[in-house]
């Protein structure tokens, strides 16, 4: 069963789904296993940590591509 690395960007004081940003390249992700999806939302948030330009970013690792953010943090225990 896939496992998606969904990305949400803090853009003025809203959560944006990295499927809704520009220049594309932020939509879900496919992966084959949770483990495999777990180290590559370790490694975005490292990539991710020395930006400027992202003031807030969230990855989850999720069964559900389109899951709205709450539903991902209540899943996550956030």
């Amino acid at each position: 069963m896939t496992w998606w690395l969904v990305l949400f960007v803090l853009i003025d004081g809203q959560w944006v789904p990295g499927a809704d940003l520009t220049p594309e390249g932020w939509s879900p992700r496919a992966y084959d296993t949770r483990e495999e999806c777990m180290e590559r939302r370790d490694f975005a948030e490292e990539s991710l940590a020395g930006l400027r330009d992202v003031d807030d970013s969230k990855w989850f690792c999720t069964r559900d591509r389109d899951a709205a953010l709450s539903e991902l943090e209540a899943e996550a225990g956030q």
